[in-house]
């Protein structure tokens, strides 16, 4: 009995599930910090300036799978072994998904592909690393034409579109796990105030990397003009 393939990952136009890869193992932990430390004379422990502003700082994170091959001749292994090299490690960095991590994506490159074949068994066992932004990135933008469907895991139903007429203040909130810079959709010119800073934006679609959006946070942006307005950024989180 040939059992069904259920999770699965692509990755560019390598797809395991079409090829006939069965997923051993998934092994994706949490990132590395950054870490800015002193070790100063005379002072007990280290001083650690890695949150100066108030957020953690991550390196690459590194996921590792084992697919294996089960019940192919030997021609047809190395034919395999050849195709999920030359399909994982020849392009750069693109979209990895994961059926585990459903509605988000991994970004990043094939850091290496290893491949054991086990002629007892008829098998093709490929291990495979990759090395991607340490966030899950949402497949969905938070945008809407009108508003975002009630989030439940976040608790919250976010506004992204209004139309602005004169001066009006406005609620943002991220409910990702990093810091955000949304786009500016607007249909003319107008003006967002935002901690006592003031960011001009023309019309079209647009965006100001010193307009943030902390992880966790509402915040309140005051928009003057007449235009319709909008906010499109995607969710960021820690799988």
């Amino acid at each position: 009995m040939i059992l069904e393939i259920v999770e699965h990952i692509k990755f560019g136009d390598f797809d395991t599930k079409s090829k006939g890869w069965y997923l051993v193992s998934r092994d994706a932990p949490s990132p590395e910090e950054k870490e800015v430390l002193e070790n100063l004379l005379y002072s007990q422990g280290v001083l650690d300036f890695s949150m100066m502003n108030g957020e953690r700082y991550f390196n690459n994170r590194i996921i590792t799978y084992e697919f294996k091959l089960p019940n192919t001749k030997y021609a047809d292994r190395k034919t395999a072994e050849r195709e999920v090299k030359s399909s994982l490690m020849r392009i750069g960095k693109s979209r990895l998904t994961d059926t585990h991590d459903e509605g988000f994506y991994w970004y990043g490159k094939c850091k290496s592909v290893k491949v054991q074949d086990d002629p007892q068994k008829r098998a093709l066992v490929a291990t495979i690393e990759f090395s991607c932004y340490p966030f899950l990135i949402a497949l969905d933008d938070f945008f809407d034409d009108v508003w975002d469907d009630f989030s439940f895991e976040y608790g919250v139903a976010n506004w992204t579109k209004w139309t602005i007429k004169n001066k009006q203040v406005v609620p943002i909130y991220n409910p990702g796990d990093t810091t955000i810079i949304p786009k500016v959709i607007s249909s003319s010119n107008v003006v967002i105030e935002h901690n006592g800073s003031a960011y001009h934006f023309s019309k079209g679609e647009q965006e100001n990397v010193l307009l943030k959006i902390p992880p966790r946070q509402l915040v309140l942006f005051t928009i003057t003009g007449s235009a319709d307005v909008s906010f499109r950024f995607s969710r960021e989180v820690l799988g």
